[in-house]
């Protein structure tokens, strides 16, 4: 007998309805549970934060994550429930048993499988085996030894950094300090972990930046919810939606990055056939890596896992010392007494620099600058950049006690340092103040131990000397060489008016915390010194490189009205070189009894400047050209020796002066190439060659002139030979 079909419909309503009820019955009584229940429901936080993780999602999406969870800890106390099963703890006692005692009892979380879970790098392990064998693998790699070893290459591109913001200083040009921070990172990045610089602070190309951002945000999002991370993994990809697309696109770059970094790099160690040769290979992070055997077994890392610690290098590498360097910057122009204090200490204790010293070493600055210390320090603790929760899972049966509270074994416990940095019971009611005097203290001193911005126990930063060297050199340098203030009025005014005491800057989190603003500057030249002021020896030299540029065989001519459409970098190192080669001609061509005596520096230095008359010395020193102008001429003058037209001059001496990389030339000859070819294009640039021009009589003099240069510094050279001999 068929069932009518009302009574059909009737009996799929029921089921509907019982099925609808079963859900809410759970959904209640989950939540019940969860809110009343739980074993961390004894712990206050956000009601759907005990209920779900989506929680923490959104919280990293808002891009306020580690802040929000700091202003939780203000309102709730130490103790702070942000996931299901999850607690984030700001007593001081849960650092050292956390992070430094737990070792396997206390592992990673499956937090970190959105950060790689089929080939985790050396941060995403959480097998601590696994991960004790790899951090031996590259520990020598981020040594202070191996700091120092590399130390010209981070030279080299502070020499860089320097020329820019000297072209700025010269404009009174307002700029970004925290993109040209940046910039100059990626470079460092590229020199240390993978032999060759990215060029992006050369090629001024924002879209050479690795989209680091996108990564982290992406990881963090979908890391904080585990028991879906994996479907996540395969199914957001597919979806349509411009915002999470980049995202992906972000992601893909960088691993696509990490992957030519790697595949460039062994086929070069591939072409090597002999031990010898190899060893004189250079030895960055990312070729000791390569070469680099397991202790027990001999086996060389695959290279799969090459790609993912190569690629964990761009995520860690490019953001977090740029975000650090820009908030000391910010602090220190925004509490005026600090930075006179700093700039103070720093020109009291080193020398300045000369043309052919780009910063100060790791070995100068690590012990005589206390202060500038302390204020690194100072910023690690009030504005830390690695801001993700670091959680741990409670493995022992019988959990763990922090702070009288017991936890029970499956929880994850995180420190935001963030928050832990912010807690008023440790640091005193002032800690929103940026104050390095504070860890003169030495009560507040002995805490230094507690401050996780690199981490703490067997799991912190395996970058961290790296990063420290990096950020010691780079502060040290550019207070001693400018002046720095803030590019609007206004806010200088309202920081004089003391506005910003006791303000945490605007700051972003995507686990890697960041100026939420640009940060706008202006900058001035602080040496005073002079080209003519230097040893004599050093001129020659400059006069030499100058003299490649500006030359019969490469003149440029042009007028102020028709330059609207070059970069102001090229206008300066022309107007610079100009400027050198009229001081040299003085020097070399006015002076009738000037000969080269030079039987050692010395000596020189004491002849040469007296045989030129004070009306000659008078017209040099009206030049003015300045050492950070002359340094940043040089420097570009360096980058410029593979162009073509520059080779044929003396130009080849140029290499035996500083070590460039040939990335860097590239990129910056093509830069020049699109300069000239705007100045062709306005019919103010003439090329004048030998080869393909006649030569007027006046240029004819200035060749001569040129080749009684070079048989002077010939007989320099010689000189230079024989003493030493």
């Amino acid at each position: 007998m068929a069932i009518p079909k009302s009574q059909l419909f009737d009996s799929t309503s029921v089921v509907l309805y019982a099925l609808m009820l079963l859900s809410f019955t759970y959904v209640v009584c989950y939540v019940t549970y969860q809110y009343f229940f739980h074993p961390l429901a004894c712990f206050p936080g956000p009601f759907l934060a005990s209920v779900t993780d989506l929680w923490q999602v959104y919280q990293y999406l808002t891009l306020k994550q580690p802040y929000t969870l700091t202003d939780l800890h203000e309102k709730y106390g130490p103790f702070v429930r942000y996931g299901p099963d999850k607690l984030s703890v700001t007593s001081e006692d849960a650092i050292p048993l956390v992070f430094q005692k737990g070792g396997k009892a206390m592992p990673k979380t499956e937090f970190y499988d959105a950060y790689g879970a089929a080939h985790p790098n050396v941060f995403g392990m959480r097998d601590e085996n696994l991960h004790s064998v790899r951090r031996r693998h590259m520990s020598h790699s981020f040594s202070i030894s191996y700091v120092k070893e590399m130390e010209r290459y981070l030279d080299l591109n502070i020499g860089i950094l320097k020329e820019k913001i000297a072209r700025y200083s010269c404009q009174n040009e307002a700029y970004d300090l925290k993109k040209v921070l940046q910039y100059y990172t990626i470079d460092v990045l590229g020199e240390l972990a993978f032999g060759q610089s990215f060029g992006v602070q050369v090629a001024d190309d924002e879209s050479l930046v690795p989209p680091v951002k996108e990564h982290s945000l992406l990881a963090a999002a979908t890391g904080a919810w585990p028991a879906r991370t994996k479907m996540l993994k395969r199914w957001l990809p597919i979806i349509p939606l411009k915002r999470l697309q980049k995202l992906f696109e972000g992601r893909a770059a960088c691993a696509q990055l990490a992957s030519q970094c790697v595949q460039r790099r062994m086929a070069a160690l591939d072409t090597i056939k002999d031990t010898a040769t190899e060893s004189e290979q250079r030895k960055d992070i990312l070729t000791n890596l390569i070469l680099a055997e397991h202790p027990d077994t001999g086996e060389r890392l695959t290279q799969v896992d090459l790609e993912t610690e190569a690629f964990g290098f761009i995520i860690a590498g490019t953001h977090t010392t740029s975000a650090t360097t820009s908030l000391l910057f910010y602090h220190l122009l925004h509490t005026p007494e600090t930075m006179i204090k700093c700039v103070q200490e720093i020109d009291e204790n080193l020398v300045p620099l000369t043309l052919d010293q780009p910063a100060y070493s790791v070995t100068d600055v690590e012990t005589s600058l206390p202060y500038l210390r302390q204020c690194v320090r100072e910023n690690f603790r009030i504005t830390p950049v690695f801001t993700m929760p670091l959680a741990r899972r409670v493995m022992a049966p019988e959990g763990i006690t922090i702070g009288g509270h017991h936890i029970q074994q499956g929880t994850s416990v995180a420190v935001c340092n963030h928050a832990f940095h912010h807690n008023s019971a440790v640091w005193g009611t002032d800690h929103n103040v940026f104050d390095p005097s504070r860890w003169d203290d030495p009560q507040t001193a002995a805490l230094a131990r507690y401050l996780m911005h690199f981490g703490l126990g067997g799991r912190q930063c395996i970058g961290k000397t790296v990063a420290l060297g990096n950020i010691y050199k780079l502060a040290s340098t550019l207070l001693r060489e400018f002046d720095f203030e803030l590019a609007d009025p206004s806010e200088r005014g309202e920081v004089q008016q003391g506005a910003f005491k006791g303000k945490i800057p605007d700051l972003i989190s995507v686990g890697i915390s960041d100026l939420e603003k640009p940060l706008m500057v202006k900058s001035r030249q602080r040496s005073k010194g002079r080209l003519f002021g230097l040893p004599v020896e050093m001129r020659i030299r400059i006069y030499e490189l100058a003299l490649a540029i500006d030359s019969p065989t490469v003149q440029l001519r042009w007028h102020p009205a028709n330059t609207r459409n070059l970069q102001p970098s090229v206008l300066a190192l022309l107007e610079t070189c100009h400027r050198i080669f009229a001081e040299a001609e003085l020097i070399f061509y006015t002076v009738n009894h000037f000969q080269y005596p030079l039987k050692s520096p010395r000596g020189v230095a004491a002849v040469f400047p007296q045989t030129i008359n004070p009306k000659r010395r008078a017209a040099i020193i009206s030049l003015q050209v300045s050492v950070p102008a002359a340094s940043a001429a040089l420097s570009t003058i360096q980058e410029l020796a593979l162009l073509p037209r520059l080779q044929r001059l003396r130009i080849e001496r140029l290499h035996s002066v500083r070590y460039i990389d040939v990335g860097q030339w590239a990129v910056l000859a093509k830069q020049l190439k699109m300069e000239l070819e705007k100045l062709a294009e306005l019919r103010e640039l003439e090329i004048v060659t030998p080869e393909t021009v006649e030569l007027t009589s006046l240029e004819e003099q200035r060749i001569r002139r040129l080749g009684k240069i070079d048989a002077s510094l010939q007989h320099v050279a010689s000189n230079r030979s024989s003493a030493s001999n």
